[in-house]
């Protein structure tokens, strides 16, 4: 066989291997290569009892040129020196020759058989620890058209997660070819184990009629214009396509008010946006286009197996990661609980945003090297600003009107019709007892607009005062029966035209238009309300709080409330969690058309033994509560303290293990134990010594000592559950493995990890050890 030597340094490797921050990039790479190669088909063979990975297409297959190309880290011939297509003249996914090697950070072996489209067949073997790769020429005639490329010596912790159903799911997505039905897309079969792993779906367009709205746009990069469309069935809102001049500096609201004739709602994504890019033509964006389908309530059972979210296309296949259902990148959610409460949230939205002929090496948007989304530079904060200030302003605007009714007119209904001037009354929505709740001033309602008390048939308006002769919202103190009361909730003013009276929301005023059943309504017609026995709590670092509790809700209204945390609060299950770290978290209560707000200040813990602590690390835990003191532990810590993660992530990893060998060695010497050779019987042997050690006995002088550190540790159960969890993390081969593995072959893990290992391993263990010894344990 013939052999290729390797150009690429250790420091280069261990960079490109480090940006493999999921094992699924990996894969997903491999697929866009076989749709480079033109493949039609490209098939996943997972097996979790050989420890191998095998991705199968019918493509080019490679050429000789190509597999001298391999030889050169990070190097590829795609979209350079007009190689911009691929053989059925779609744009080339791949720019960077990064996919083959990230092949390495889940195995220690490739073997590639090829075929390409002249009929030549090569054979190509490549191990991780080599700096040569061997190839042959070979004749056989079972060679089919394409590439099969296997993947050996892979990690059983890897094997884990790719073969789960959340990891495999995310691939259902991977291309367009849900959202479109022309497009032609190789077809992703996956078999985990010989059983064949079902990712397909129905393709939206099939039901989008099941949805309650649809928002489609496309941004033009020539001309800086955006054109935009809001579907909906409702009489009151145009569907026709608008287009936006974005060189003009346009306000939203006035198309809001022009286009829409709606009220604007009071909502700014001035903290979202970085401002004053939109219309700088030198920062440019690549044309992209993006349709959003919204449901609210309850979803059937076709949206539920196809998933919500938006995600991100490139050249019709996904960035990584928005291939996660839960990335609401756009913050959609935080949105819809801080800013303006509308339907357009994270798990009611189905949808996607394009880009199509792209080319990163020409575009000033640019792809991060492990493919997993677009680094956020000034092209990509203008490429946010544009959907923050148009499009998704626009799409909240209109939903909070039809919810809100605040349109300032509706010819096609009559409601809130001509100006009726001294009369007051709006024209057209008396209700279903003869009366609206339009208010029918005493004084009229001229110019100023001021009726006197403004009653309906059911109980008294508002104010009755509107800016511009606008009468109040109508509805009556304690709710109106028939005269316009939605279905479960009080909507919003719904004002009719200047110098016009109340908008007298009758039978057809507001009724299914009104309050969507999963919402609280615009919070401006929300009642603030004592909901709350208590306005704030104050806990510890690492404690949770029952947000139901009898403590903090009033009896009368603990069977009919929801719950809604504001942005960053963890809850699971009405549980603020104990993962939250330190300091203040907003959570709002909401009873039929009652509001209560509780403000929870989680405390930061006072570490000493540093003299400061910078960063994540080593800094909190969930295991136990309050301060602690790092005096004892060893110096990897204090030279770590400090250092970015993303930056120094391999003096991290490399650290992990011997700072916990460190804290087992020392506790078996103090404690006169028999120190092993093997690092997992040194850590059993101090779990369950830790474990006899605390046992409370009958008459036991130390059983005080005993209970003041399980309280640290949340009680004895939650000791012992975690004592039991590290004990079952060390009796698995893999994890020891995964620890021996990052200290003498180091390669960057998901800092989510990497934060588990040093905040919920190492350190309470140390903590733990140290309390023992400071309380006379020895």
């Amino acid at each position: 066989m013939q052999t290729l030597d390797i150009t690429i340094n250790e420091e280069l490797l261990i960079e490109v291997l480090g940006n493999v921050t999921s094992p699924l990039v990996v894969l997903s790479e491999l697929i866009k290569n076989g749709v480079d190669a033109d493949a039609k088909s490209v098939t996943i063979f997972i097996d979790t009892i050989k420890n191998s990975i095998k991705i199968v297409d019918n493509g080019d297959g490679f050429t000789e040129a190509d597999i001298n190309r391999l030889g050169i880290a990070a190097s590829s011939n795609k979209k350079r020196e007009n190689f911009l297509y691929n053989s059925s003249g779609k744009m080339l996914l791949g720019s960077k020759g990064l996919a083959f090697f990230s092949v390495f950070s889940l195995g220690d072996k490739i073997e590639v058989r090829t075929k390409n489209k002249d009929g030549e067949c090569y054979i190509i073997k490549w191990s991780k620890e080599d700096n040569q790769l061997m190839y042959d020429q070979v004749y056989n005639e079972e060679y089919v058209k394409g590439t099969e490329i296997m993947i050996c010596g892979v990690e059983s912790n890897d094997l884990l997660l790719l073969s789960s159903e959340k990891e495999l799911n995310k691939l259902k997505h991977i291309s367009l070819i849900n959202f479109k039905r022309n497009i032609i897309i190789p077809k992703v079969v996956i078999f985990v184990d010989n059983i064949p792993f079902d990712i397909s779906v129905e393709n939206i367009e099939n039901f989008s009629g099941d949805f309650d709205a649809m928002v489609t746009f496309i941004y033009d990069e020539s001309t800086n214009t955006l054109k935009y469309s809001y579907e909906v069935n409702d009489d009151r809102i145009t569907s026709k396509e608008i287009e936006i001049d974005l060189n003009d500096k346009v306000d939203a609201k006035n198309i809001l008010r022009d286009v829409y004739k709606i009220m604007p709602a009071a909502i700014t994504f001035d903290d979202f946006l970085t401002k004053g890019l939109i219309e700088k033509r030198e920062i440019s964006v690549p044309s992209f286009e993006g349709k959003w389908y919204m449901k609210r309530g309850r979803k059937n059972n076709i949206m539920q197996r196809f998933e919500s979210g938006i995600r991100i296309y490139v050249n019709n296949f996904a960035l990584y990661n928005y291939l996660n259902k839960n990335n609401d990148w756009l913050q959609l959610t935080n949105v819809s609980q801080v800013k303006k409460i509308n339907n357009f949230r994270q798990n009611n939205v189905f949808g996607y945003v394009s880009f199509d002929q792209f080319n990163d090496l020409a575009e000033g948007m640019k792809i991060s090297n492990e493919r997993g989304g677009f680094i956020e530079n000034i092209n990509f904060n203008k490429f946010i600003d544009i959907i923050y200030t148009y499009v998704l302003y626009i799409t909240i605007g209109i939903d909070v009107a039809r919810k809100n009714n605040s349109f300032l007119y509706e010819a096609s209904n009559g409601r809130g019709a001509s100006n009726e001037g001294a009369s007051g009354q709006g024209a057209s929505d008396q209700g279903a007892s003869g009366q609206g709740a339009s208010g029918q001033g005493a004084s009229g309602q001229g110019a100023s607009g001021q009726g006197a008390s403004g009653q309906g048939a059911s109980g008294q308006g508002a104010s009755g005062q509107g800016a511009s002769g606008q009468g109040a919202s109508g509805q009556g103190a304690s709710g109106q029966g028939a005269s316009g009361q939605g279905a479960s909730g009080q909507g919003a003013s719904g004002q009719g035209a200047s110098g016009q009276g109340a908008s007298g929301q009758g039978a057809s005023g507001q009724g299914a238009s009104g309050q969507a059943e999963d919402d609280q309504g615009d919070e401006s017609s929300l009642e603030i309300d004592e909901i709350l026995k208590v306005k704030k709590i104050k806990v510890r670092s690492g404690e949770q709080v029952y947000l139901l509790d009898p403590t903090i809700i009033r009896s009368e209204y603990i069977d009919n409330l929801k719950i809604v945390p504001r942005k960053n609060t963890s809850i699971t299950d009405n549980v603020f969690l104990l993962t939250n770290s330190y300091g203040e978290y907003i959570i709002d209560y909401f009873s039929e058309d009652k509001k209560d707000t509780l403000t929870i200040k989680v405390e930061k813990r006072k570490v000493t033994g540093l003299d400061h602590v910078e960063v994540d690390f080593f800094e909190s835990s969930i295991h136990f509560l309050g301060d602690f003191d790092l005096s004892e532990i060893s110096d990897l810590v204090r030279q770590l303290n400090g250092l970015e993660y993303n930056e120094k992530y391999l003096l991290y990893v490399i650290s992990f293990r011997a700072i916990l060998e460190d804290i087992v060695k020392k506790y078996i010497s103090r404690r006169s134990l028999v120190l092993s050779g093997k690092f997992k019987e040194n850590i059993t042997l101090m779990i369950s010594d830790i474990q006899n050690v605390l046992t409370i006995i009958k008459n036991d002088p130390l059983k005080s000592e005993k209970i003041k550190i399980q309280q640290i540790f949340k009680g004895n159960d939650s000791l012992n559950n975690f004592l039991v969890g590290v004990n079952i993390k060390f009796s698995n081969e893999n994890y020891e493995k995964l620890l021996h593995s990052l200290t003498h072959n180091p390669a960057k893990i998901d800092k989510s990890l990497a934060l588990e290992i040093a905040n919920d391993i190492i350190l309470p263990i140390y903590w733990l050890s140290k309390l023992l010894k400071d309380n006379g344990f020895r």
